[in-house]
């Protein structure tokens, strides 16, 4: 039964990375007239027509990563770490509070909860992968380069586009790379 959960949290990579572009897509079709530069991908979370899949999709994809980085910290034995565990464990809960806290709850809160986000999980994966780095090089140096385009990238688009969805997917394409990079180690 153990080794079964253990199988699903590492498929949960691949499932997350499936499940981002699909919802997405398809709340931002229903949004209608939606504005990459003018309008944050949040803003799904308040239209009527998008709203639902929009919330739906990011309380899965939270669930979802979580699963699949506590599958990567299982293999790499780093499960006891409570600083790496920790974060983790409050970006997932803070990514499932954004899809309930939403823009037309409390913009405010929403977005300093995304924020929380953003600068918890690049600081998480920054430690994460330097702790793969100490264990297996080849695959922590690989990591850490994805850190940095993670990190810097997503600095240098949101100086330049605060308040857009194109930070945001930047963001989200590099942690689709991820994905499939760690799927491609753990599943191997």
């Amino acid at each position: 039964m153990q080794e079964y959960l253990i199988q699903i949290m590492r498929l949960s990579g691949i499932l997350s990375t499936i499940l981002i572009p699909i919802g997405l897509a398809t709340s931002i079709r229903k949004f209608r007239n939606f504005n990459f530069v003018k309008n944050p991908l949040s803003n799904c979370g308040k239209r009527k027509e998008s709203s639902m899949i929009f919330n739906l999709t990011l309380a899965v994809f939270g669930i979802l990563q979580f699963m699949f980085a506590y599958a990567i910290l299982t293999h790499y034995s780093l499960t006891d770490s409570l600083i790496i565990i920790l974060p983790l464990a409050i970006s997932a809960f803070l990514t499932v509070s954004a899809s309930v806290i939403t823009e037309k709850v409390n913009l405010r809160a929403h977005r300093i909860i995304g924020f929380l986000i953003f600068v918890i999980l690049l600081l998480w994966a920054l430690m994460l992968h330097i702790h793969i780095y100490m264990i297996e090089p080849i695959v922590g140096s690989i990591s850490l380069v994805i850190s940095f385009f993670m990190i810097s990238g997503t600095a240098i688009l949101y100086k330049k586009y605060w308040i857009s969805s194109i930070p945001e997917i930047y963001f989200i394409g590099l942690v689709m790379i991820w994905n499939f990079f760690f799927s491609y180690v753990i599943l191997a």
